[in-house]
């Protein structure tokens, strides 16, 4: 951060400046400019000649981090619209994650399946050589601090970072898509009684529609995915040969840490397996 983005980042936190969410990715700062921040643009009169974030803009990633204001997020998925992921809170990414050197960023990249529909997947980058990354070849790999660097200065590229899990850790990533409101950031009931049970790290998926939860263990059946118990949602648990993108958006009702906790991974085997005990 140079001195004039450092001084506007001061001003931000000193003065008061009322943010509000108007809607999709607009806000409007001190009652009277409209700021884009996906688009990095303010109506504020200096805006034209300034080279770096104004203050305003920079208010608006302040009451995001302090989750003030609602975070922009994707309308939807046509399969032809680019979804507009979470922006990354990196300060939020529990320390245990951001310590191992298993990192990927990752870009949205519009696909056809086998009938020729059209529709967004999430590819891996390497943010050591900027080609394709690879959750099962380390080579690809890199440290948190790597990929949070690239990410940030390839932006028109990329679309966030993400953490590959391997067979040499004590990490299980469970993934649960379709089970929350991106615009109200409402979880589905039967979810959130789940979600209140949950003892390690769980954070919002970068779409805004699903959760992620990290936690230490082992996971003790040979099934790693299956549809959840309400509506669309879908469970997908990983130990290895995956990545799971990171978005730094805590659940409040978990811990901030990720955890060894057999309750939770308990908790999940049982949806899996009705019945299962351990």
């Amino acid at each position: 951060m140079n001195s004039n983005q450092q001084s506007r980042a001061d001003t931000a936190v000193d003065e008061n400046m009322d943010v509000e969410h108007l809607d999709g990715n607009k806000y409007e700062v001190k009652g009277k400019y409209e700021v884009d921040p996906i688009e990095k643009t303010c109506e504020c009169p200096d805006w034209d000649y300034r080279v770096d974030h104004c203050k305003h803009l920079v208010a608006v990633y302040l009451e995001w981090q302090m989750e003030n204001v609602t975070p922009p997020q994707s309308g939807g998925n046509d399969g032809l619209t680019r979804p507009q992921p979470l922006v990354p809170i990196y300060d939020r990414v529990p320390e245990y994650l951001t310590s191992r050197p298993q990192w990927v960023c990752w870009e949205y990249q519009n696909v056809s399946d086998e009938g020729g529909e059209k529709d967004w997947t999430k590819v891996p980058i390497d943010a050591n050589s900027g080609g394709f990354g690879s959750s099962t070849d380390e080579e690809t790999w890199t440290t948190f601090s790597a990929a949070r660097d690239y990410d940030e200065a390839d932006t028109d590229r990329t679309d966030g970072v993400g953490f590959c899990v391997n067979e040499d850790d004590d990490l299980i990533g469970i993934d649960i898509d379709d089970c929350r409101d991106r615009e109200t950031g409402e979880i589905d009931e039967p979810i959130q009684d789940v979600v209140e049970e949950v003892g390690s790290y769980c954070e919002v998926s970068p779409s805004g529609t699903g959760l992620r939860i990290f936690v230490r263990g082992e996971w003790p059946l040979e099934s790693n995915q299956t549809d959840l118990i309400a509506g669309d949602a879908e469970l997908e648990v990983y130990e290895w040969g995956r990545y799971l993108t990171d978005s730094g958006y805590h659940v409040d009702e978990t811990p901030t840490e990720v955890t060894d906790d057999t309750d939770t991974i308990d908790q999940f085997a049982s949806i899996m397996e009705p019945g299962y005990e351990r």
